[in-house]
């Protein structure tokens, strides 16, 4: 079985949890069921990008969703006997792909859960709050110079060593995120977050952001509120189609200032634990489908 996610050189932490939380929950997915391929975490549901891959090249086998969402509303994929939708990221693709919106639990990213990582996971808090760009804004600002600016606590979405980002979540009291996914493990981990608003929304459209993060909060039963960061148009503009290191301290700024505002504001969330006892009860649910699917062949 194939397992298809999108892949960033840079390396994005949302992303390269799937080979983590695969390789743990079956092992063994990679020697059996060749005709299969499995869609995990991430935006990767439209017809023509998967995992840089054009959806037409799995023509021939069948595909499993497993909690990805949908990115493009106007392009989705194309359903066919071949699809079978056991659960989306949040109703927003639920109606877009399925037309109706009742086909999802969350974003599958919360399965960290149940790895064992999670278990060794110290509960004890080194850092009051830590502040999590998207993979995409890393080379616009010196983020960790910033972080240090405001005695505050930077985790690098690109970092390779999975464990660790983990780690400092847990080890946050609070934490700020312009990445969805460092706010979903934030609430996988019951560490109250909140959003910012900066680059990434405006490089991969702001229809895309705001549709994936609005899927996700909408299965949560989380509010939709985020603060944005400033950002000169021209310099915004020309990031979109150049990078311009010397700019970083034309950028900082406006964006420490603002930040200095937000660790002002206590307007964190978290999901009900209720709620998520539920959801993790409906992941292993399709877990135990998914390994009798791949027992049976």
């Amino acid at each position: 079985m194939e397992l298809c996610y999108y892949k960033s050189e840079k390396g994005n932490f949302g992303d390269d949890l799937n080979p983590l939380i695969l390789d743990y929950l079956i092992p063994q997915y990679g020697e059996v069921l060749d005709d299969t391929v499995l869609f995990l975490i991430g935006t990767i549901l439209f017809e023509g990008f998967v995992g840089r891959r054009s959806i037409e090249q799995f023509d021939t086998k069948r595909k499993i969703v497993f909690g990805s969402g949908v990115r493009y509303i106007n392009n989705p994929p194309k359903m066919d006997a071949d699809w079978d939708i056991r659960f989306l990221r949040g109703p927003l693709s639920s109606i877009v792909l399925l037309n109706k919106g009742d086909k999802f639990i969350t974003d599958p990213a919360y399965l960290v859960r149940m790895l064992p990582v999670f278990k060794e996971l110290n509960p004890k808090k080194k850092y009051k709050i830590s502040i999590i760009p998207h993979f995409l804004s890393l080379d616009k600002l010196d983020w960790k110079k910033l972080c240090n600016n405001l005695d505050v606590n930077f985790i690098n979405p690109s970092e390779k060593n999975l464990k660790l980002i983990l780690e400092q979540i847990a080890s946050s009291e609070m934490v700020i995120t312009e990445a969805m996914h460092g706010a979903i493990i934030a609430d996988a981990l019951r560490i109250p977050w909140k959003r910012v608003k900066w680059f990434s929304h405006i490089y991969e459209q702001e229809i895309v952001s705001e549709f994936k993060w609005a899927d996700w909060l909408a299965s949560m039963s989380l509010k939709n509120v985020s603060t944005t960061l400033p950002y000169n148009k021209i310099i915004r503009e020309l990031d979109k189609r150049i990078n311009l290191p010397f700019l970083k301290h034309v950028r900082m700024g406006p964006v420490e200032d603002m930040f200095a505002l937000i660790l002002k504001e206590n307007s964190y969330q978290l999901s009900d634990d209720i709620l998520l006892g539920y959801k993790m009860e409906q992941f292993s649910e399709e877990i135990e489908w998914l390994k009798n699917t791949i027992l049976k062949k």
